[in-house]
């Protein structure tokens, strides 16, 4: 049966931001009776990771007597497919879905490592992301939890959800066999959208797709009363358009507008339909964000605190602009 897998036929490599909606998107395509997708396999990116060390050992002649650039992707082809396809044919299953973040960060290698494969890329409103990235921190700090950077830092996440986006990007600029999702369609109209990804995958649509949480998924085996990135009931939930606006109730003006201004000229996001503006936010919000770009943590939370001060709009914009540059007040 290895031979059916080996040029990526069935393989699905789905990638994006933490917090894009690569989980909704994993949950929806498992829920075709021709798809399968288990928990976060994890290692792919540090497989490919591998796979590119070795290329660059035969490329400098020092271990191209062992072997050529082509063995190494075949055999790392192979043991990615020994990995991932019995699960799919324990369940009899034409295809299989991979669905770990990170992975988008290899999309241009899976690409060669696999002519056949198909690699889904999730988008979603940076702001919405960082909003999730954030509550995750905050969930991790009440249960004494050590969490990444980006759930923890507002730069961290636009540094994270920039090089994620940008790999993505690229790839689908590159390549047919990347599928951008947006997330946000994917809630207000999800029949179009999943018709799209099905038309993309090369199977007939289901109207399972329709209901992920309707049915359970393997993945669901990793939550426990530790796990800090979901619950079950936020885990197995539906489509629901509400969700895409969520993060104007869970971010303050201040981070919109840094936010806003560090994408706001990200042309990708904009061709998607995105308006990361700042326009309709207070203007001391929209200085305070604009200021806040490279400024370090404390001081940043500094600047905050200092803006709820009436006395702060009237000097705010001097501090800030002195802030960024680094230059001193002068006494």
């Amino acid at each position: 049966m290895i031979g059916e897998w080996q040029r990526g036929r069935g393989l699905i490599f789905v990638g994006g931001s933490p917090r894009s909606g690569t989980t909704l998107v994993q949950n929806i395509m498992d829920s075709h009776p021709e798809i399968c997708g288990g928990p976060e396999f994890d290692h792919i990116p540090g497989i490919v990771g591998l796979r590119n060390k070795l290329r660059a050992s035969v490329e400098s002649g020092r271990i191209n007597i062992f072997c050529s650039k082509e063995d190494v992707d075949r055999e790392i082809g192979l043991l990615i497919v020994r990995l991932l396809s019995p699960y799919a044919e324990e369940r009899d299953c034409k295809a299989i879905s991979e669905k770990t973040p990170w992975n988008v960060l290899v999309f241009h290698d899976l690409l060669e490592i696999f002519p056949e494969a198909r690699l889904v890329f999730c988008v979603r409103d940076p702001r919405a992301v960082v909003a999730s990235m954030l509550q995750v921190g905050a969930r991790a700090e009440a249960k004494g939890v050590n969490s990444p950077p980006f759930t923890r830092s507002l730069s961290a996440a636009i540094r994270t959800i920039k090089a994620t986006n940008s790999a993505g990007f690229n790839a689908a600029s590159h390549s047919d066999r990347v599928l951008p999702v947006v997330y946000e369609c994917l809630l207000t109209d999800p029949e179009r959208e999943t018709k799209r990804i099905c038309d993309f995958l090369r199977v007939r649509w289901s109207g399972e797709m329709l209901r992920p949480g309707k049915r359970a998924h393997d993945g669901e085996k990793l939550l426990d009363e530790d796990n800090i990135w979901y619950d079950s009931k936020t885990y197995s939930s539906n489509l629901d358009p509400g969700r895409a606006d969520k993060w104007k109730s869970q971010l303050s003006l201040s981070d919109q507008a840094t936010i806003a201004m560090s994408f706001k000229n990200d042309e990708n996001l904009g061709r998607l339909g995105y308006d990361l503006t700042d326009e309709g936010l207070p203007v001391t919000r929209r200085v305070l964000g604009s200021a806040r770009i490279g400024v370090p943590a404390a001081l940043e939370r500094g600047l905050i605190w200092a803006s709820s001060y009436p006395a702060f709009r009237e000097s705010g914009a001097k501090l800030l602009s002195l802030a960024k540059s680094g230059r001193r007040p002068h006494a």
